[in-house]
């Protein structure tokens, strides 16, 4: 029966059960993102491209920086196919690498400056890199890796007057490789095709459908795809972009004025790192002028009623999507003259995700609920959809056989269309199980079973409900806490390890990671020493926001981890030391205001009791307020409150 369920939805091309993006013209299917630029760079050489502080780089200037880079590699021997490493700092030279790959037909590999070289390595080795274009500044790090490096000083200064300027490059060949944490303790990359990505990008610039005027700006690392969104959105529609410092981006004053003194037309960023730098002085500046597009992960009704407020004019965005179908595949667009969720909440039962509006912040807009359904009152749905596919996609909310389930009903989220992923590198088992034959599609075409538990809406909107396995979202970034117990547990002085993923200050959106760690017999094992040894195998997101040292694990009486035993972060504190001085005893209370504890010490360090670079900039705002100056390096460098004074 659940077969010919199946046969008979099929048989529908144009299902209620699915959800279908608008049809894409088949020549955008046949570009690479390379045309993309090119046709940016003839339509106006002379328009600035890439803004990142004084520093500013034309298209026509871009354009031929990036055919230097791909002359050079080419006559290195790098050709379709290939996969060249990508480690450099932030700044302009970084994106002109970043297209003269692309121009040559190969696949980029980027790695953020501050990624570990041991890590590095694994990815590049795991990757089959041919080679990695870095700096003269960080070359010398890889010395007697075996590694190809070729600099970008050394490709830029490459003077040769007969330029092979493009590759044979298919839609169909490899553009980038993104690396996502695994559960079996080794980062998995994931394989994005040209085809795929000039599809994203054209599909979502469709949508936002943005004035000609608007500006954009990247906040997110390189390393990630959530900044691929405005990249290659800016460079495929010849906007300017601006690239932000990471001072700049964890600087909430800062941010603001720079937002406002450049006019950015377009934002997109992490809910949580949002919501931090609206701790800023001028909170409305921090927003853009015409769009902002939040994503990475869950976005609360708060946050977006927070940003109506502050500027009504402001468009809200929400995008969602895994790496494996090219940065996001779903969007959703939040009217102002509608209620920020997408149920029909007088229809709805309580435990969809629903709360009495008195419950959550002041609210403008709510639903009063109709008499025989819920007690009255305003209603608030707890849930922003994620909303309906990009042009060329496809979404499926599927059940354990592959059938599509009813309206309000949870099932997995199914992605097919243009923008699915090649694969994992090396990994052909998870790729079998994890992109599978569409059951909607013809001509051998695949869906991504992305893992994630989603139900639809009455509005025919999908809304995520959380994940079918351990994976979660830390920061804006995909984490295996399996991944990060595994890493402890290589390490001779841990004999047990378990790494989960806890709210911040009850916060369900937000997650940090917590370990819990026993010492191997006759081992010293620090706090401090773990987190050293952490940080230099992991990449910062992956470093436990808190590690609590035990003497044992607890167990069930089945032998099992028995999470509910194990300490809550906080408990487990070093002696009470008071703070010294004006300076001191002010920085104490907002560090205590701040991370929800009642008191702090002078000398309790900020990570341990909880802190990340997210919660640093509502310290680094409210510090300001009491007349003291920080910046996120001051803080990250000088990590107790005596240190810091």
């Amino acid at each position: 029966m659940n077969n010919l369920n199946l046969l008979q939805t099929c048989q529908n091309e144009q299902s209620a059960d699915v959800i279908y993006g608008p049809i894409q013209p088949e020549l955008l299917r046949e570009e690479v993102l390379a045309d993309l630029l090119e046709a940016s760079a003839r339509r106006n050489p002379q328009q600035v491209a890439l803004i990142f502080g004084e520093h500013r780089i034309s298209y026509g200037e871009l354009d031929r920086q990036a055919d230097q880079v791909a002359s050079a590699l080419i006559k290195a021997g790098v050709r379709p196919g290939h996969i060249v490493g990508l480690w450099l700092p932030r700044g302009i030279e970084l994106l002109v690498m970043q297209a003269g790959i692309a121009k040559a037909g190969a696949a980029w590999l980027p790695l953020d400056q501050d990624t570990p070289v041991e890590r590095l390595q694994i990815c590049l080795d795991d990757a089959s890199a041919v080679g990695l274009v870095s700096c003269n500044a960080l070359s010398p790090l890889l010395a007697g890796s075996g590694l190809n490096v070729w600099t970008a000083e050394a490709l830029l200064t490459q003077t040769d007057a007969a330029l092979v300027r493009r590759s044979g490059v298919l839609p169909d060949h490899p553009a980038y490789v993104i690396y996502t944490s695994g559960s079996t303790g080794q980062p998995k990359g994931v394989v994005i095709s040209h085809g795929a990505l000039a599809n994203y990008v054209q599909g979502v610039l469709e949508r936002l459908s943005l004035d000609d005027g608007a500006s954009m700006a990247m906040v997110s690392t390189v390393a990630a795809d959530l900044g691929h969104t405005l990249l290659f959105g800016a460079l495929a529609s010849g906007r300017p972009l601006h690239l932000l410092s990471h001072e700049q981006a964890f600087d909430p004053d800062g941010f603001a004025r720079y937002m406002a003194e450049h006019q950015v037309g377009v934002l997109k960023i992490v809910p949580g790192h949002l919501a931090a730098l609206l701790q800023a002085s001028h909170p409305a500046d921090v927003l853009p002028q015409h769009a902002l597009i939040v994503g990475g992960e869950a976005c609360s009704p708060a946050l977006v009623e927070q940003v109506r407020q502050l500027k009504p004019d402001c468009r809200v965005i929400n995008h969602y999507g895994p790496s494996e179908t090219t940065v996001g595949v779903l969007t959703h667009e939040l009217k102002v003259d509608t209620i920020p969720c997408g149920s029909e909440l007088v229809r709805e039962e309580a435990s969809t995700g629903l709360q009495k509006a008195e419950a959550l912040l002041p609210l403008s807009r709510a639903s009063e609920a109709s008499p025989g359904s819920l007690p009255q009152g305003l209603y608030l749905s707890t849930k922003v959809p994620v909303g309906a596919p990009l042009p060329g996609a496809s979404a499926y909310v599927l059940d354990d056989v592959l059938n599509p389930v009813g309206t309000q009903v949870a099932g997995e989220l199914y992605i097919g269309g243009d923008s699915v992923a090649l694969g994992y590198i090396g990994q052909p088992a998870l790729t079998a199980e994890r992109f599978v034959p569409d059951p909607f599609a013809e001509n051998g075409a695949r869906a991504y079973r992305s893992g994630d538990r989603m139900r639809r809406n009455h509005q025919g909107l999908l809304e995520f409900i959380g994940r079918a396995d351990d994976q979660v979202k830390v920061r804006g970034y995909r984490v295996e806490p399996a991944e990060v117990a595994r890493v402890l547990l290589n390490l001779p002085s841990v004999a047990q390890a378990s790494v989960l993923a806890l709210p911040v200050d009850e916060d369900e959106s937000r997650l940090q990671l917590v370990s819990y760690c026993v010492a191997a017999a006759g081992a010293s094992l620090t706090v401090d020493n773990l987190r050293e040894q952490l940080a230099a195998r992991l990449p910062d997101y992956m470093v436990p926001a808190q590690i609590m040292l035990l003497d044992s694990l607890p167990l069930t009486a089945n032998g099992k981890l028995d999470k509910r035993a194990l300490p809550k972060p906080g408990v487990v504190k070093q002696r009470y030391t008071a703070p010294v001085g004006e300076i001191e005893e002010k920085l104490a209370a907002v560090w205590a205001d701040v991370l929800k504890l009642e008191q702090v010490g002078s000398t309790d360090n900020f990570f341990e009791l909880g802190g990340d670079s997210i919660l640093s900039l509502q310290i680094i705002a409210r510090a300001k307020r009491q007349g003291i100056k920080l910046s996120p390096k001051q803080l990250f460098e000088k990590q107790t409150i005596s240190q810091l004074a």
